[in-house]
């Protein structure tokens, strides 16, 4: 009752000062992630200014948490971004749907946290010596920990959001090949928080090599490198697995396939591959 009293008194004088309409062009329920809104969908973000509005709810706690209790609603998201994106990641336009579906897997999954978390931890330096075990308990959020659709759902959100970034990457850098250089006249979509995308990306490309090494020792595909990984976090080795709970960190930064990309991208921000 004391926090409704307390928004009431800061909505007061801003009806008095300026009117209903003019307060409720902005959502200050959103903001503050207070609305219970039911999750958005694609019809609400095409035509002109759609994916500026999207980037927009998917800065609100509420709509996040709306799309994450409501999967179809997030498909249908995702299958709408995916179908502006036509054969590549060429315009402003294909590039903004890909960030777009980008942030949307991350932040559906606490991928992105997990992103902050690795960023704080190791992306200056990668020590190939770390135990993908002891880096993964030292990262993992706290939401995650110990539940495994949630732990499955924020890998395979970072695979996927990977793949953006690589396509994103590519938009930059069309040189045969890549040369992890952004060639004249490139360049990300206006506004673009370009810093913010490189540690994405490089974080993701991180979780990515994991589960391919992870993978590589299975040879189970993803699906089971990703249940591997999880049953290595918490102590329930199957006993079919042949994954060695000593696989240590991949560094993906030194030459890895589709690194140029990715170099791109934190060329783009002006910043350092980790090491």
């Amino acid at each position: 009752m004391a926090r409704v009293k307390s928004i009431a008194l800061i909505l007061l004088p801003l009806l008095l000062l300026g009117g209903c309409s003019a307060l409720f062009d902005f959502n200050l329920f959103k903001a503050l992630g207070l609305d219970k809104t039911a999750a958005p969908k694609a019809s609400d973000y095409q035509g002109a200014g759609g994916l500026d509005k999207l980037a927009d709810d998917l800065s609100s706690p509420a709509v996040i948490e709306a799309l994450k209790n409501d999967p179809a609603a997030k498909a249908e998201l995702e299958a709408f971004l995916q179908g502006l994106i036509t054969g590549g990641v060429d315009t402003p336009e294909e590039q903004q749907a890909a960030l777009l579906f980008a942030d949307l897997e991350l932040k559906t999954t606490s991928g992105e946290e997990f992103v902050n978390n690795i960023v704080t931890a190791l992306m200056s330096s990668i020590d190939t010596s770390v135990k993908v075990v002891d880096l993964l308990k030292s990262i993992i959020p706290a939401d995650v920990a110990g539940d495994k659709t949630k732990f499955t759902a924020m890998i395979t959100g970072l695979l996927s959001a990977n793949a953006m970034y690589f396509a994103l990457g590519q938009s930059i850098d069309s040189d045969a090949g890549g040369d992890g250089v952004v060639d004249p006249g490139k360049s990300l979509p206006p506004g673009a928080n370009v810093g913010d995308i490189a540690q994405k990306a490089g974080v993701a490309f991180l979780a990515n090599a994991i589960v391919g090494k992870v993978d590589g020792v299975a040879a189970g595909g993803q699906t089971e490198a990703i249940e591997q990984m999880y049953y290595l976090l918490y102590d329930q080795i199957n006993p079919g697995f042949t994954i060695d709970p000593d696989l240590t960190m991949p560094n993906p930064f030194s030459g890895s396939p589709g690194l140029n990309a990715v170099k791109a991208l934190y060329s783009a921000a002006g910043i350092p591959l980790p090491e």
